[in-house]
């Protein structure tokens, strides 16, 4: 069984991928948390360590299958792997 945790949205103002993202967990009616990375550099740093890459947005989705807590890193714009959530 799966259940999702938290969703993370790494982004920043100027970002048209990072709106296009959260536009697209505002439809599907997803709870999520805004990370804006110019508000916290530091944020931005630990959303790179999870990643390995130096962008955003950044959609992170912390998620319970079968008793194990999970994390999942989504990259831009991705609506594959978004609609999993």
């Amino acid at each position: 069984m799966t259940s999702i945790n938290s969703i993370k949205v790494y982004s920043r103002e100027s970002c048209a991928p990072c709106k296009t993202v959260k536009a697209y967990l505002e439809n599907k009616r997803k709870r999520y948390s805004e990370i804006d990375i110019d508000q916290d550099p530091t944020a931005f740093q630990e959303a790179t360590k999870l990643s390995g890459v130096f962008t955003t947005p950044q959609t992170v989705v912390t998620k319970t299958v079968d008793g194990v807590v999970m994390q999942d890193v989504i990259v831009g714009f991705n609506p594959t792997r978004l609609s999993t959530i």
